[in-house]
């Protein structure tokens, strides 16, 4: 896939290094889940992104 090498620079300029990501397939879209860990020692925080994949 080639946004991992703009999803790496990106997780990198948002201080995120530590940050798992996964895409996973959704019919003509897909979604991009960055987890993440907060200050707080249980918690995590994750944001979803939901990409629409459309044809020209």
């Amino acid at each position: 896939m080639k946004c991992k090498p703009i999803l790496k620079q990106q997780k990198k300029k948002w201080g995120l290094n530590n940050a798992s990501h996964t895409i996973s397939p959704n019919g003509s879209s897909k979604r991009l889940t960055i987890t993440y860990p907060s200050r707080e020692p249980q918690e995590s925080i994750s944001i979803t992104f939901l990409i629409a994949v459309t044809s020209r």
